[in-house]
């Protein structure tokens, strides 16, 4: 089976290479603006047509343009995804409606979720890093706890509320994210779960190219 071969271009390719320098810490809108090229880039490898794209494509290329930094997750908004969206396929919406009536709107609705959790994983993860390392909690019980003690004093209930109702995926994701950011401050590479799924899925649609539509 042939890989694909579709090229990238350049100003895209520029954008990615300047986000995976780990030395760098990006802005809220240099975040943005990476985002977007690499949600774009990632679309493109994987030559989705405009009626397939769905939550779950979108969760990942967005979860591989992942760089470890204190505020990421929270620079990004829905605009800054759907922007992605509509410069890989301008005509998306229509297309997604056409296929399912509410696409569309089930497609918000989930970028709005992932973005909800991936901020509070990441203030999640603001907040162990500010405890001295060895003054952390050391079990999962004390760290649920601590953060969600701290995230009610800060007065982010919402937070506080998705970490209770599912602690085990929240602290994983928490640490996990934690754990990013001190490998970037040390210059290691660090990849989480996501991105690592999201790279392989990458991978499994370039090789197979499953759709050989045009893009809307």
């Amino acid at each position: 089976m042939q890989a694909c071969t579709l090229t990238i271009p350049k100003r895209f390719y520029t954008r990615l290479i300047y986000m995976q320098n780990k030395a760098i810490s990006l802005t809220a809108e240099e975040v943005r603006k990476a985002v977007i090229d690499h949600i774009v880039s990632y679309l493109m490898q994987c030559r989705i047509p405009a009626d397939f794209i769905n939550p779950r494509l979108v969760f990942l290329a967005a979860e591989e343009s992942y760089r470890p930094q204190k505020v990421f997750w929270r620079a990004l908004t829905r605009d800054t995804i759907l922007e992605a969206l509509e410069t890989y396929a301008p005509s998306f919406r229509n297309s997604l409606t056409f296929v399912e009536e509410d696409a569309y709107e089930t497609l918000i609705d989930r970028i709005d979720f992932m973005l909800a959790i991936r901020t509070s994983d990441e203030l999640n993860a603001e907040i162990l890093l500010s405890v001295p390392e060895d003054k952390r909690p050391s079990t999962s019980t004390k760290a649920l706890e601590f953060l969600v003690y701290e995230l009610i004093e800060r007065g982010n209930y919402n937070e506080a509320g998705y970490l209770i109702r599912d602690a085990e995926k929240g602290l994983s994701a928490a640490f996990e994210l934690a754990a990013a950011q001190l490998a970037a401050q040390e210059g290691r590479t660090y990849e989480t779960e996501f991105a690592k799924e999201a790279t392989e899925t990458r991978h499994a649609f370039a090789i197979t190219l499953p759709f050989e539509t045009e893009i809307d």
